[in-house]
């Protein structure tokens, strides 16, 4: 009886931790896969950005004008004249704005997967860090010392802002990547 007593402690108290485990590596690979999908439709946003704005092609029309000529009594018996004018420059001005736009999709691509690798860079950290932290709370649950138990708690205090600081850094980098996506569709 003492010893099913004791095997149902035991399992109770293994489970009763839910700092470790597979829920930690299953918040990971959940945490990559979001990753994984954000990035992809990051870079299909860009792809699908036109390099060829409406705006640029209302550039190309032409210049009218309106107008008579003679003094004020001639006016209401002159003929009106309609003048067209069109700008070449308005060509050059258009294939400028769709390299600059091409440039921008280029490094956008860039600024996207270089924004992917520091995430997951971070979510690495962190999850590092979480199991240094459940490491430090097993060792804090050994403890006899109220001195050591302090420091302990201290350690693990500083762990847990480390770990929010991370946090904030991956919220920093999902942001750039969306601010990467606006500029090209602008």
């Amino acid at each position: 009886m003492v010893k099913r007593i004791f095997i149902v402690l035991m399992i109770s108290m293994f489970l009763a931790d839910p700092a470790r485990g597979g829920e930690v590596i299953d918040e990971k690979a959940s945490e990559l896969s979001k990753l994984d999908e954000v990035i992809y439709l990051a870079k299909t946003r860009v792809k699908k950005a036109w390099r060829l704005r409406a705006g640029d092609l209302l550039k190309l029309m032409p210049t009218v004008t309106l107008g008579r000529r003679g003094t004020y009594e001639e006016l209401q018996t002159k003929d009106t004249q309609i003048g067209i004018s069109f700008n070449i420059n308005q060509f050059w001005d258009i294939n400028d704005s769709y390299n600059r736009r091409d440039a921008l999709k280029l490094k956008a691509t860039r600024q996207i997967e270089t924004n992917g690798f520091i995430i997951r860079k971070y979510i690495d950290r962190k999850y590092l860090l979480k199991d240094r932290l459940w490491k430090f709370s097993q060792i804090k649950k050994s403890m006899d010392n109220p001195m050591e138990i302090a420091t302990m708690d201290e350690k693990i205090d500083e762990l847990k802002v480390k770990i929010q600081e991370i946090e904030i850094n991956i919220e920093k980098a999902y942001a750039e990547i969306e601010y990467a996506c606006v500029d090209v569709e602008r």
